[in-house]
C-alpha cells in the first residue's frame, strides 16, 4: 500500500500542469505506470530509511524497515540493510528503464521523454531535499544513492 500512502503520485499529476500540456495517453502507457511505480517506491523508500528513528519514537509500525523487520522476523538493522538494497535497486530499474525508452513503440516522443525526465528529477531532487533536511541527514550519511547522487 506504500505507493498510495506517499505524496509522490499527487506530484507526479502535478507535472502535467508544470509542463503545460495533457499527459493523460502518456500516463495511460504500461511503461511508463512502471516507471512511476518505480520512481513512487524510490521516494517513499527512502523517505521510510530517513525516517527510521522518528517513526519509531512515534510507534509508526508503517515504516518500510519495521515491516521488513516484523514480517520477515529480521533484526533492526538487517531490516534497514534489506530496505537500503531495495531502494537502490528500485532507482536502478528506473534508470534501466528509463534508458530504454526508445526501444519500445511509441515512447521516444518529446512529451513521454519529458515526462519520465521529470520524474528522474523527483527521485533526484527528493534526495537533495533529505540530505539538507535535518531530518533525515543521520541516516543518510550512512549510504549512497547509487545514480539518483550523480
Amino acid at each position: 500500500m506504500r505507493p498510495f500512502t506517499g505524496a509522490a503520485g499527487v506530484v507526479f499529476a502535478l507535472i502535467e500542469l508544470i509542463r503545460h500540456e495533457s499527459l493523460e495517453e502518456v500516463r495511460q502507457h504500461v511503461v511508463v505506470q512502471q516507471l512511476e511505480l518505480l520512481a513512487n517506491n524510490a521516494i517513499c523508500w527512502a523517505n521510510d530509511i530517513g525516517s527510521l528513528e522518528k517513526e519509531m519514537v512515534e510507534q509508526n509500525p508503517h515504516n518500510l524497515v519495521l515491516v521488513l523487520q516484523a514480517d520477515q522476523s529480521l533484526a533492526l538493522d538487517e531490516a534497514l540493510a534489506r530496505a537500503v538494497a531495495m531502494q537502490s535497486a528500485e532507482e536502478d530499474a528506473f534508470d534501466a528503464l528509463a534508458g530504454s525508452l526508445r526501444d519500445y513503440a511509441g515512447l521516444s516522443s518529446p512529451a513521454v521523454l519529458g515526462y519520465v525526465a521529470d520524474l528522474g528529477s523527483f527521485v533526484r531532487g527528493n534526495f537533495v531535499w533529505m540530505q539538507e533536511t535535518m531530518r533525515y541527514r543521520a541516516r543518510l550519511s550512512m549510504r549512497s544513492y547509487g545514480s539518483a547522487a550523480a
